[in-house]
């Protein structure tokens, strides 16, 4: 209700919130390098990752083959639609209930694969667990106290695992074990990790980066036989939080916006008439206004509010949340440790890598290669050390530049974990 404060209240009053309709409609579909098969598992593994905004979940069958998957919104937007306010209500006294909460969203999610799959209830025996490391506390009721401060200390970085039952996971056959991937630090989590491994890149040549646009932005760049991180609150924009008629990527939301003979057209989730714009809405719409000339390149809106499609529209205030998140992004991008660029602390001083990879839960990716979206081909909307990429490749780095899957890179990762079972 934070976002809410638009009416001076006079008095008492209710305040009712309208449940979203609609189904989440997120992107699973990406490609993956090949693993051997040597699963840790006899009957069915899941592999889940935990986002911020997105849960995601697919599940595997002891010869590799996928059975079932399913995809929702993250039950804690509740309590916040970022990590700190998340961790804030939980020092609040609220740690039990945001626990209850995802642990039961995601146990559902657990079931009803295990029965789409046409098996019997309880038969998963083993689960692998990705997330960024303040989800992955909330998950455990594991204090996130010392991630709320400088030096932001993260003692506990898992690479553990533990009994299915301490997690209250009933959809898993009682003697299951659920696996969490371990984390580099307090804002560098297991998932992004589990998208390294997923990625591949560690294993191909040139220069490369791997990047997961969400409320907490990591990315990693790859030169030579080292690797460097950097991470950056980039805030909620890019996932439709924040935004004035911003939501999630569901029924009803525009999630496409293109430019055609002039005029702005959109495309939205389910058909239908728009009631709001999900992340990858967001850029191409911004994008498109770019293009119209309705937004000029410091980011004034010409008419506030823009109409984008039917009653959705952007407002100056819209413009700049994505100037903000953008601007984490590119920093994060240019800078780590001492604030140098990446590419100056591995030595790399080309404007050129040779593959960029891309995760996020914006419902739909960025088409580099199609100019009839706004997204991504605007040069003032790229950071300047991220310009000149030769492709952004779908997760696991296909090597040819075309769409990408926006699901958080971390299922992939959790899938690469399940099946091959590395210990990072």
């Amino acid at each position: 209700m934070r976002l809410a404060c638009r009416v001076t209240v006079l008095g008492d009053c209710a305040v009712s919130v309208p449940k979203e309709k609609g189904t989440a409609r997120i992107r699973t579909e990406g490609e993956m390098p090949d693993f051997r098969r040597d699963p840790v598992f006899s009957r069915a593994g899941a592999a889940v990752d935990i986002g911020t905004t997105t849960l995601a979940a697919r599940l595997y069958g002891p010869g590799g083959e996928l059975l079932a998957e399913d995809t929702r919104l993250n039950p804690e937007s509740a309590w916040g639609a970022d990590v700190i306010t998340r961790m804030q209500a939980v020092l609040a006294g609220h740690g039990d209930e945001i626990a209850a909460a995802v642990r039961s969203a995601v146990d559902d999610m657990l079931l009803s694969m295990t029965r789409e799959a046409g098996l019997p209830d309880r038969a998963a025996d083993y689960a692998v667990i990705t997330g960024n490391t303040v989800m992955l506390y909330l998950l455990t009721e594991t204090d996130p106290e010392p991630l709320t401060h400088a030096p932001f200390h993260a003692p506990r970085l898992f690479g553990e695992t533990v009994s299915a039952a301490l997690l209250e996971l009933d959809a898993l056959a009682p003697e299951a074990e659920v696996y969490f991937p371990p984390c580099a630090g307090a804002f560098l989590g297991a998932d992004m990790l589990c998208s390294l491994m997923a990625s591949d890149i560690c294993r191909k040549p040139g220069t490369r980066l791997l990047t997961d646009i969400g409320t907490n932005g990591e990315m990693i760049l790859k030169h030579g036989d080292r690797l460097y991180a950097a991470s950056t609150a980039a805030g909620p924009a890019f996932e439709g939080a924040g935004i004035s008629m911003g939501m999630g990527g569901r029924d009803g939301a525009v999630d496409k916006v293109w430019v055609k003979d002039g005029s702005i057209g959109a495309h939205v989730i389910g058909g239908g008439e728009p009631v709001g714009i999900c992340g990858s809405g967001l850029v191409d719409a911004v994008a498109a206004l770019l293009e119209t000339e309705a937004l000029d390149e410091t980011g004034y809106l010409e008419d506030d509010p823009a109409v984008i499609s039917g009653p959705v529209s952007l407002t100056q205030d819209d413009i700049r949340a994505v100037q903000l998140a953008k601007s984490a992004i590119h920093a994060g991008l240019r800078g780590a440790g001492r604030g140098r660029r990446l590419r100056e602390l591995s030595g790399h001083r080309e404007r050129r890598s040779h593959r960029a990879s891309a995760g996020g839960a914006s419902a739909e990716g960025p088409d580099p290669g199609e100019r009839g979206s706004g997204r991504s081909v605007h040069a003032s909307a790229v950071p300047g050390s991220a310009r000149g990429v030769r492709g952004v490749c779908p997760p696991g780095g296909a090597g040819v530049p075309g769409r990408q899957s926006h699901l958080r890179l971390g299922i992939y990762g959790a899938d690469a974990v399940l099946r091959e079972f590395f210990r990072i």
